[in-house]
């Protein structure tokens, strides 16, 4: 058995540069099967600590290739080894004996979850898992209100209910990250399943179209897959709820197949900045990464939302 080596860069962020150095590194293993392969952050100074799913989807779509994976622990440098221990990733995947206090107070921990169950069983646990994680967090605005919580929560039951309904993917990872001096609050949401391009692809028109276009295309109002499908009960991609959600509160970024799209909201709702890229290389599965402004949303008002918020965090609070 032959031993490989996957050099991780010198920062791993959602940003595009970071992304595409990160894909241009794994394609170079790409043909390699029924091997060892070693995943080296020797060089990498600093990992968002949100972006932790991402090595998930690196270790699944290595070892989908029957090859054997080792995360070398040895080779994290000392800040990159608390940001994963913090968040509970190395507990996660055995790979600590020791567990790092957050005493920082920043970090969401990382977990994972079945799509087995019933919707109802995973947005309970959503609901638990950001009541716990972030609204009881000291970081989280007390002026916050209940729709700014609403509007967190639906954003992120939004997307898993699409990778529920669409990507056949078994599981979902999650992390998240309170960046109190940027007033951020970021999470990733991954899985392995199929990607929104592949979705997106039922519909004749999209067929010709780059990856990150069919994303796009995914985030308009009013697309639909459903006359594509097999069943008549499968609903549409649906994901332009987050697109309105996030205007002027927040950033999205995608990646998914070999479409890269992030969309900038900056200080405008009315003109918001869409950035699409389409990449060398693609890895299976989707990457979603959310940045609430969390200042801004303190002042959401509910005769500005599209629709009326009942206080859906009821049954927990």
């Amino acid at each position: 058995m032959k031993n490989h080596i996957l050099i991780f860069p010198e920062y791993i962020t959602e940003k595009l540069k970071d992304i595409q150095v990160i894909l241009d590194n794994i394609s170079q293993l790409s043909t390699v099967y029924n091997d060892r392969i070693t995943l080296d952050f020797s060089k990498s100074r600093f990992i968002a600590s949100e972006l932790s799913p991402l090595i998930d989807s690196i270790i699944y779509y290595f070892e989908s290739h029957n090859n054997e994976v080792i995360v070398h622990t040895q080779s994290l440098k000392f800040k990159v080894k608390q940001v994963l221990s913090r968040n509970h990733f190395l507990e996660k995947h055995n790979l600590e004996l020791t567990h790092s206090p957050d005493d920082y107070h920043t970090a969401i921990s990382y977990t994972n979850f079945s799509l087995n169950k019933s919707s109802d069983d995973w947005s309970k646990y959503i609901s638990e898992y950001l009541k716990r994680e972030v609204f009881e967090n000291r970081y989280w605005p007390k002026e916050n209100s209940k729709i700014a919580m609403s509007k967190i929560k639906e954003s992120i039951v939004e997307i898993v209910d699409n990778i529920f309904t669409h990507s056949h993917s078994e599981k979902v990872f999650l992390c998240g990250q309170y960046y109190p001096q940027k007033h951020k609050l970021n999470f990733t949401i991954l899985d392995t399943g199929d990607g929104i391009p592949d979705v997106v692809s039922m519909v004749a028109e999209n067929r010709d179209k780059s990856d990150s276009e069919k994303i796009d295309w995914a985030m308009r109002e009013g697309t639909t897959t459903i006359n594509e499908m097999s069943s008549k009960t499968t609903r549409g991609i649906g994901l332009s709820t987050i697109y309105d959600e996030l205007l002027g509160y927040g950033e999205l970024t995608i990646l998914s197949s070999k479409g890269y799209w992030k969309l900038t909201s900056g200080t405008s709702i009315i003109e918001p900045t869409k950035i699409l890229k389409n990449l060398n290389f693609g890895m299976p599965g989707t990457l979603i990464h959310i940045s609430f402004f969390t200042e801004k949303m303190s002042s959401i008002d509910v005769t500005h939302n599209k629709r009326v918020i009942d206080n859906i965090f009821e049954d927990i609070f």
